[in-house]
């Protein structure tokens, strides 16, 4: 994500859907059934649906067993950004705290349970390759990143393992101060 100061920004996705996704996805006549958009008419659907978005650039390219999807999404706030995410909650939230500007990113609010003994085995057996990376381009220089990850003058990244995030029991949060 690149945010300027007036909450305004592009968020770039990148992620990685297997073949059997793919397929099941290229039979779908009307909106996809993934929880991400796959196809490019999904991500316009979605973009023209919120005001205030932008379909900045979509391309897909095939890899061995998989495709790559990448899209990049103007926003002219973070509230719409919210509204493409989640209808219902803010998943991105700017705040001034103490002289700071404080940028979170709610990676999931968490299962406010233990995982089953069957469940966690899936999610450590389905989702153990696989991580979540994150990079912000903060308007100012980032002066923290909580959990730590690595700061380089106005750009944070942090990268958690994906069966950590889906079996938390307690929200996950991605704090960048500046």
């Amino acid at each position: 994500m690149t945010l300027a100061a007036d909450g305004s920004g592009t968020l770039e996705l990148e992620y990685t859907v297997s073949s059997f996704a793919q397929d099941w996805d290229s039979r779908d006549s009307g909106s996809s059934p993934l929880p991400l958009p796959v196809n490019e008419a999904d991500f316009r659907r979605g973009v023209n649906s919120t005001a205030g978005l932008s379909l900045v650039s979509y391309s897909r390219r095939a890899a061995a067993d998989s495709t790559v999807i990448t899209a990049v999404v103007g926003f002219r706030s973070l509230e719409a950004l919210n509204s493409f995410v989640s209808r219902r909650d803010a998943h991105f939230t700017v705040r001034q705290e103490g002289g700071r500007t404080v940028f979170e990113q709610i990676l999931t609010q968490g299962t406010r349970g233990e995982l089953g003994g069957q469940t966690k085995g899936f999610v450590e057996a389905f989702f153990g390759p696989y991580s979540l990376k994150f990079a912000l381009t903060a308007p100012a220089a980032v002066s923290r990143s909580t959990p730590a990850g690595s700061v380089s003058g106005r750009t944070a990244s942090v990268s958690f393992p994906l069966p950590a995030v889906v079996g938390s029991r307690e929200p996950v949060i991605w704090r960048v101060e500046w």
